[in-house]
């Protein structure tokens, strides 16, 4: 099951074949109801496409490689399975980038690593054909990984495949993660870096995947502006929800491990400067590549009067996406920023701020003293320093039993092996008896405080108190905690 038949056009020099470049143009064409719209054999070098509009193919086109190509005008593949397959041919079989490896020696062949660099487009809209992902999908995967990127060779020829056992390869042979349901896709076969395959204006209408794809991170290239509906969809004419989410509902055959759409624009080293979000898009992040930002940056934000007051403006926001839910990590207002524990040095121990309350308990001989008028206790924290007290009171005289006394349930665990670093004091407790001098004891690794009389650590009792009255415990603190 595909869609159209033949191919629009291939360009080739019958000369060189893939082992050369080759320079073409093309402008003011529609290409339809193809297999492939434009087959070009050969490195495309300072080629050029000017308002193409290709539709109703199932690749809409496979390059091998193409440098200093530029897109013009408006671009348009609307109504096919894949958008633009860029590089990604396996040529040759050593794992090298390096040309003085390139058979046949010495580095005559080094149009056969295939590369993708400084190809710009003005403005590039894709729109995905309409449907549910199924055979008309797998079906062009499995054709151009059939025919052109050959998986099966990536393994060393000691575990079954066909590249060179031994390597010098600085980058990585990439996995195969599909072509179809895509506007575009880069391949470095060979994983030389991918750069300046920049898009200034581009439109994306209801792709299954992530829409541009590059199979590694090592260049730098930018969408400057981009709107996009109905990404990540099963059934992309449908809405976004449960039962209709691409790599949730229905798995990537390609890309078991994750879960979701993964990124709704962009995937690689290309970053998203700006962008408008329509409707129908599956929850997810819009990039794993940030803009990058090589000199200092300055901006103003503007904030319209009686919206919202300038320190609640948001300025900035970083967040992680497991695939169900998104943790925001850093998110910075105009007059307090939310941020990770800082590490001052790499590998280092962290630094944190936080205080809060705690209900702490009151254990005697081993019972739980329920029904106190008061059981509260309050911590700060200063890195791994915390400075707190609980107090327990109750409402009217309260005689307890002999046994140890033990406070509970603090929100954090005193290390082991690092006793000497805590100390605190008994302020009040009314159940001492005159002259017994009563102070904490840090339970090493727990998370609970005993009642000692001395040095040794005698434990205090209730025959150090007085009898029944009213129940009075501070006790104050500081220790050196771990995590």
């Amino acid at each position: 099951m595909t869609l159209g038949s033949g191919i629009g056009i291939y360009v080739s020099r019958d000369s060189v074949g893939n082992n050369g470049t080759v320079n073409y143009g093309l402008k003011d064409i529609t290409l339809s109801n193809f297999f492939i719209g434009r087959l070009v054999e050969g490195i495309s070098f300072a080629s050029n496409e000017s308002n193409l509009k290709v539709t109703s193919c199932t690749f809409s086109g496979i390059f091998q490689g193409m440098d200093q190509h530029t897109w013009s005008g408006q671009v348009e593949t609307t109504g096919c399975v894949a958008g633009d397959v860029i590089g990604g041919w396996w040529l040759q079989r050593n794992n090298t980038q390096n040309t003085a490896y390139i058979p046949p020696y010495p580095a005559t062949d080094v149009y056969l690593l295939g590369w993708a660099d400084s190809c710009p487009s003005e403005t590039l809209t894709a729109g995905q054909i309409n449907g549910t992902w199924g055979a008309l999908q797998n079906n062009a995967d499995t054709f151009f990984d059939t025919y052109f990127f050959k998986s099966a060779n990536s393994a060393t020829t000691a575990s079954g495949g066909r590249l060179t056992n031994n390597s010098n390869n600085t980058g990585t042979i990439p996995q195969w993660k599909g072509v179809a349901g895509r506007a575009r896709t880069v391949l470095s076969r060979y994983g030389r870096p991918i750069n300046r395959m920049d898009i200034d204006n581009l439109k994306l209408i209801r792709q299954h995947r992530t829409p541009i794809y590059l199979s590694n991170s090592l260049g730098e290239s930018v969408i400057s502006h981009a709107y996009f509906e109905g990404i990540g969809l099963v059934d992309n004419t449908g809405s976004a929800v449960s039962g209709n989410l691409f790599g949730i509902d229905v798995v990537d055959p390609l890309n078991t491990s994750e879960s979701g759409v993964g990124y709704m624009v962009t995937r690689g080293g290309i970053g998203l400067k700006n962008f408008t979000a329509s409707s129908k898009n599956q929850h997810a992040p819009l990039s794993d590549n940030a803009d990058r930002k090589n000199a200092s940056y300055r901006g103003t934000l503007y904030v319209p009067s009686g919206t919202v007051s300038t320190t609640q403006a948001e300025i900035d926001r970083a967040s992680v996406w497991d695939g169900t839910t998104t943790d925001i990590r850093y998110l910075r207002y105009a007059d307090k920023a939310f941020t990770q524990p800082l590490q001052f040095t790499l590998g280092g121990p962290t630094f944190r701020y936080a205080e809060g309350n705690f209900t702490p308990t009151l254990t005697v001989n081993g019972s739980l003293i329920t029904g106190l008028a008061v059981s509260r206790g309050h911590y700060k924290r200063n890195g791994n320093t915390i400075m707190g007290g609980v107090q327990f009171s109750s409402s009217a005289a309260l005689a307890l039993s002999a046994g140890q006394v033990v406070i509970g349930g603090l929100p954090f665990t005193i290390p082991s092996g690092a006793i000497a670093y805590h100390h605190g004091q008994v302020d009040v407790y009314s159940h001492a008896a005159a002259g017994v001098n009563v102070r904490p004891f840090f339970n090493d690794g727990a998370t609970t405080i005993k009642l000692v009389t001395d040095s040794k650590g005698t434990d205090f009792t209730a025959s150090n108190a007085p009898g029944s009255v009213q129940l009075l415990l501070y006790v104050s603190f500081t220790m050196i905690i771990s995590g």
